[in-house]
């Protein structure tokens, strides 16, 4: 059983937030709020760290902060941190909610995805002990800050979910050899034509190489002709929501 101190934000459990992220001045706090004005106190309220009032802004560097500033202020009270990802950072993060089990275990469904991030990524609970997240260096080929798949239909809450900028909450609570943060394109790719076959630009982009010595496709590296199990760095992966032939059918039509 994995037990997580996420939820008490232990600030003791900072000390292992790689110093990649702690260099970078895009930290604030967050404290519980109603947000929603339903009496839950659940919702996160992202706050500047020299404003307390007032909230952060993802697209405002202004409102943000070095990571010691944001340490020594929540030491006096907030329920914690937050990381902004900005796309120029060449950060990608996957969040999985309600991934794990009443023992902290990882769900069936979140097992392939988790057990491959976990070689490229710096992994961490999520502030609820309910989720995990995992930041690796690589660039999300679909357009927008963010792009969700729900595990379930209807949703129940269990999903993933990619971002290239958004305000990520950060416990510390390292997910087990998850601890560093490292290139990770080959795993990105490969979840995303997995997830969201139907989101892959067909614009000409680099996916990392040539399927055995050959363009990617008859378009010129197009991903409407991309299938991962050609290319090495894939061939150890199979996607366990669509195979490989049915994200390519996909992205033809």
């Amino acid at each position: 059983m994995v037990t997580t101190n996420a939820d008490n934000n232990n600030t003791a459990l900072y000390v292992k937030i790689p110093d990649d992220l702690k260099n970078l001045d895009q930290w604030g706090h967050w404290i519980r709020g109603d947000l929603k004005g339903d009496g839950s106190g659940r919702k996160k309220d992202l706050r500047q760290l020299h404003a307390p009032t007032l909230r952060a802004k993802s697209n405002d560097p202004s409102t943000w902060a070095p990571f010691n500033d944001v340490y020594d202020a929540t030491e006096k009270g907030a329920d914690g941190i937050w990381f902004c990802i900005a796309e120029e950072n060449g950060l990608v993060g996957f969040d999985f909610d309600d991934c794990l089990d009443e023992n902290k275990v990882v769900k069936d469904w979140a097992r392939p995805y988790v057990d491959a991030l976990a070689t490229v990524s710096y992994g961490e609970y999520s502030p609820s002990g309910k989720g995990l997240k995992f930041l690796t260096y690589a660039r999300k080929q679909m357009a927008g800050a963010s792009n969700k798949h729900q595990i379930n239909h209807p949703p129940n809450g269990e999903e993933i979910e990619v971002v290239n900028n958004k305000f990520w909450c950060v416990t510390g609570d390292v997910y087990p050899d998850a601890t560093d943060i490292r290139e990770g394109q080959h795993i990105v790719d490969w979840m995303c034509q997995c997830l969201w076959p139907n989101q892959i630009p067909v614009q000409p982009i680099d996916v990392g190489g040539t399927p055995n010595g050959k363009p990617a496709g008859d378009d010129g590296g197009n991903l409407s002709g991309f299938n991962a199990s050609d290319y090495e760095p894939y061939q150890d992966y199979v996607c366990p929501v669509s195979d490989t032939e049915k994200a390519r059918e996909a992205l033809q039509h």
